[in-house]
């Protein structure tokens, strides 16, 4: 029972690794800066607080976004914009006093306000343990001028990044995490955590992009890292009908150098094998798809061309490998219940 406890609290683990490599535009080197390591945690509220808290310790160091924000006041010399209709006011009472609009440079801005908010959700949880909610007080102090607000998943959205506050993309990712779904339920007054890891459809997003964006990381001194479009190569010399019915066909992964070209498909199955007649059989529909993709490319001259359908493992490790005069196809899995190094390492070896 202890086992099967700790195997899932490494799933667990490895798939918020996996959403932060599934997350765009974010360097995952991040988190080697703000030092976290899950062996470490005793749950995983636990480990996204603590990776809140040291991104938000790094983030004071380097000091919190200020917008500009209207402000109004009643003052006896100009101030920035005059608002006559207002002042007026004062005029027929005989004051002279005027009604005055101005920016003003301010912490309290909505992303401020979403990174409160979560810390004062935190701090309430009972998931959390008295030694990581130490830490978050400490932080939450910082946030005196900032105001508390309602979240919702619009808020999120609406935060305008740009290229002098990118360092809050980390952050805000994060809050999203802990607020959609992963440690919030918004249906009830009493928030608790919650595991919806078995939510294929989502994982299947996820997978995609994880696998994708490690590549685009670790490989991108060898390999052009795309998504890529294919047309089928008879498209061009249509005799009946419309062009525009055809459907273009979209890779997940392509990895490109001069003399190899990789075709990836990932598949977040329960199983990489369907049963035939009480025969364990490849799924044939992810078979034609691939095939599809290496007959319809078009590689340059001596480029090696591999297409590969790549699972998640569930009972044992697949590698298999099949041959013709035109491409190599491979059928493969990774496990990801192992230490996340051993992902990285089956990840990099799949592809050599």
């Amino acid at each position: 029972m202890n086992k099967m406890m700790s195997q899932n609290k490494i799933y667990e683990e490895n798939l918020y690794y996996m959403l932060f490599y599934a997350w765009d535009k974010l360097n995952i080197k991040f988190l080697d800066k703000i030092g976290i390591k899950t062996e470490n945690f005793k749950n995983i509220p636990d480990f996204l607080a603590k990776i809140l808290v040291n991104a938000l310790s790094y983030l004071i160091k380097r000091g919190f976004d200020r917008t500009y924000q209207e402000n109004s006041m009643i003052v006896s010399i100009p101030k920035g914009k005059i608002n006559f209709t207002r002042s007026l006011n004062f005029i027929g009472l005989k004051q002279m006093k005027l009604y005055c609009e101005h920016d003003e440079l301010s912490y309290n801005n909505l992303q401020n306000q979403i990174i409160k908010t979560t810390l004062y959700y935190l701090l309430k949880n009972k998931k959390i343990t008295n030694n990581i909610k130490d830490e978050i007080e400490q932080i939450y102090i910082y946030f005196n001028n900032v105001d508390l607000i309602r979240l919702d998943s619009l808020k999120f959205n609406n935060i305008l990044f740009h290229r002098n506050n990118n360092y809050y993309i980390f952050i805000i990712k994060i809050c999203e995490l802990l607020y959609n779904n992963y440690l919030f339920s918004t249906s009830c007054n009493n928030k608790n955590f919650m595991n919806i890891f078995d939510d294929e459809e989502k994982m299947h997003v996820i997978f995609e992009k994880f696998v994708r964006n490690f590549y685009k990381i670790t490989v991108s001194d060898l390999y052009n890292v795309k998504i890529e479009y294919i047309k089928w190569k008879w498209s061009s010399n249509v005799l009946e009908g419309k062009l525009i019915n055809i459907p273009t066909m979209k890779t997940d992964i392509s990895l490109i150098s001069k003399s190899k070209k990789i075709i990836i498909d990932t598949k977040y199955y329960k199983n990489a094998l369907q049963k035939n007649y009480d025969r364990e059989k490849f799924i044939s529909s992810n078979l034609y798809q691939i095939s599809s993709y290496l007959e319809n490319t078009n590689p340059k001259d001596n480029q090696e061309l591999v297409g590969i359908l790549l699972y998640p493992e569930r009972d044992n490790q697949i590698d298999f490998c099949a041959k013709s005069d035109k491409y190599k196809i491979c059928i493969k899995t990774i496990n990801l219940n192992q230490h996340w190094s051993k992902i990285e390492e089956r990840l990099k070896n799949i592809i050599n």
